[in-house]
């Protein structure tokens, strides 16, 4: 029984597929859209509006004679082919329909040749994508649609039309517009932030090899043709994961069959992180219009009262709930000066922001100098390839545990400005700091100093105190801190500090710790001791 029932839907199947494709298309105006009608009849209802709407364009004399024979010619070579109603002519009359009734006309024109130019290429797959984004343009300002995200190109201008592929001039030149497309998918998989949500702390403060002035390695920017919607000044709005970001009075060419779009201009702020007065200022850029992504190597920054900040962006849209690390921002140079660290602070090196959190960090990955000066004169530099600036941390956020700062220089034996509180009473108060996982360090008392190569750094502005600690687990851990003067070594277990209110350096050795003069004299310690 199931096989007579399976055998009868298959003869129906096939009734309606063949009856489809023996509807054969007139030459002759009239007749050609009396066959049209029974042709979308067999794809269904929304086929059945389509060739609705494409009778009432030649009713109402919306083509010229010349488009209505471009439009019959294309349909019956379509029709040949056995393209389906239903997910060819459909996209292509709607999309026929919709630019008639919008302007300029000229859109017509450049939608026929769109539509008989990728007939030519003999990829039918092709031919309903590009035509369908088509229709949701002209429809709904849709340049992709999903169940995940979405991406409208709203106000403005657009252009429909046709280019050619550009044979390359030069030789060892991306030979095709494909492998240029190609190239610039493959460059985008790769971000220029990698490693920033799990960084590794072990020889941050080794610069790259470059010269003085360093020369960006820009990603390729795909090589515009074919079919296009060329737009001008439009608001392009990404919607995912119940959020949106714009980029604000951008133009550029959609490319139809890839679902790229070759943008250039455009502002986009960081009011998705609460701050609208930050933003980056766009230079050229390629996006894959199915991903909620936006990248660009050339952008300009505006942030507070520094000076204009040139280097790289990125945007992905997260799911909300967790810490805000998007949109991100990455000078090229380290040559950026913040002036609004503090009086006695100077900082010159890479500008990063991941979210709101300002970073010091740059593409080049050249490592940037701290230094806190103490009466007009330096009291420490610290050099790294990535400090973070948190100016507005707070206790509470670790569940009532005091500051690690705080009780560790008490334990050592700081005069803090305030004491170390006890987990019970601990409450959220603003501690301003200045950290990085490694920084190679020197302090200055008077004429002697102390340095190290790399230690875990982190400098409390409100109570002026460096803290420093080792990088447990790395080459360094077992390096001792170096003093010039006195010709010693010292190598404590936890941690050092410097005070600049007390203007000292403190270094705590724990039982049997050693404290080494020269290269051949040593002391071990019976007892936990301070050097002060």
């Amino acid at each position: 029984m199931n096989r007579i029932y399976y055998s009868l839907i298959l003869s129906l199947i096939t009734l309606t597929v063949s009856f489809g494709q023996a509807v054969r298309l007139s030459d002759k105006p009239d007749q050609f859209m009396a066959d049209v009608q029974k042709l979308m009849a067999t794809g269904g209802p929304v086929a059945v509006r389509a060739g609705t709407n494409l009778q009432a364009l030649w009713s109402e004399n919306r083509l010229s004679a010349q488009q209505q024979e471009r439009v019959m010619v294309l349909s019956r070579k379509m029709n040949q082919k056995r393209l389906p109603a239903a997910t060819h002519f459909v996209p292509f009359y709607e999309a026929l329909y919709l630019t008639t009734q919008q302007q300029p006309a000229t859109n017509i024109d450049g939608l026929l040749t769109i539509a008989e130019k990728l007939f030519d290429a003999n990829d039918p797959k092709a031919f309903a994508r590009s035509l369908e984004t088509t229709r949701r343009f002209m429809e709904r300002h849709e340049l992709y649609a999903s169940n995940y995200n979405k991406l409208y190109a709203l106000g403005g201008t657009y252009e429909l039309h046709y280019v050619d592929a550009l044979k390359p001039v030069q030789p060892g030149a991306i030979q095709t517009p494909a492998d240029s497309i190609a190239a610039a998918k493959a460059a985008a998989e790769r971000s220029r932030f990698d490693g920033w949500d799990t960084p590794v702390p072990a020889d941050s403060t080794q610069p790259r090899q470059l010269g003085p002035q360093y020369i960006p390695q820009r990603r390729p920017i795909p090589t515009v043709s074919g079919a296009l919607i060329t737009l001008k000044d439009v608001t392009l709005a990404m919607v995912a994961n119940g959020d949106s970001a714009v980029l604000a009075n951008t133009s550029g060419d959609l490319m139809l069959k890839d679902g790229v779009l070759v943008g250039q201009g455009g502002k986009f702020t960081w009011a998705t992180a609460g701050r609208p007065d930050i933003f980056v200022t766009l230079s050229e850029y390629a996006l894959t219009t199915m991903n909620p992504r936006l990248q660009a190597d050339d952008v300009t920054l505006t942030y507070g009262p520094a000076k204009p900040i040139k280097g790289v962006f990125e945007y992905v849209s997260k799911k909300k709930g967790g810490p805000i690390t998007y949109p991100r921002f990455m000078s090229w140079q380290n040559d950026v000066k913040l002036p609004d660290l503090g009086p006695d602070i100077d900082y010159r090196g890479g500008l990063a922001l991941s979210g709101t959190q300002m970073v010091g960090a740059s593409a080049s990955g050249q490592p940037a100098l701290l230094t806190v000066k103490y009466n007009g004169k330096p009291a420490f530099k610290a050099t790294s390839r990535r400090f973070d600036f948190n100016m507005s941390d707070t206790t509470s956020a670790n569940g009532g545990v005091p500051d690690s700062t705080q009780a560790g220089l008490a334990q050592s034996g700081f005069n803090t400005t305030e004491p170390a509180k006890p987990a019970a009473s601990a409450k959220g108060t603003s501690r301003p700091t200045i950290s990085a996982m490694s920084a190679s360090f020197i302090g200055y008392i008077e004429a002697d100093s102390i340095t190290h190569p790399s230690v875990r750094f982190r400098y409390d502005k409100k109570q002026r105190i460096a803290w420093l600690d080792r990088e447990q687990r790395t080459d360094f851990a077992r390096v001792p801190y170096a003093d010039s003067y006195h010709k010693f070594y010292i190598l404590p277990r936890s941690c050092a500090g410097i005070c600049l209110a007390e203007k000292l350096i403190s270094i705590r050795l724990e039982p049997n710790e050693r404290f080494r003069f020269g290269s051949s004299h040593s002391i071990t310690s019976s007892r936990s001791v301070m050097l002060t």
